[in-house]
């Protein structure tokens, strides 16, 4: 079984939910039976808990979730977020899957 954590732009990026919800749709789709983190919902847990959270309490709230996953979805924007390039990094050094959204048919 795949812990598919669904990576991207966020930060300055309006659409963002819409984007991870799509690919989110999209991964649950398949008919695998995976497990899709989206980070929106890491986001909400985190608000629930800290009042005004920080930029840097939502990459380290993501950032753990991320090293339970055994995969990465990169959406296409990746490269516009330090954040999303962080994780990318992150995902390639400790030798997960990676799957890039612009590589699809």
């Amino acid at each position: 079984m795949k812990y598919i954590y669904i990576s991207g732009k966020i930060t300055d990026n309006p659409n963002w939910k819409e984007q991870f919800k799509v690919a989110e749709m999209k991964l649950k789709a398949s008919g695998e039976n995976n497990v899709i983190i989206n980070p929106d919902y890491i986001g909400q847990e985190l608000e629930k808990e800290i009042e005004n959270p920080t930029y840097k309490d939502y990459m380290q709230a993501d950032l753990r979730i991320l090293l339970i996953c055994n995969t990465i979805y990169m959406l296409s924007n990746w490269k516009e977020s330090k954040g999303a390039t962080l994780e990318h990094n992150i995902a390639e050094a400790l030798g997960m899957e990676i799957i890039y959204e612009d590589s699809e048919n």
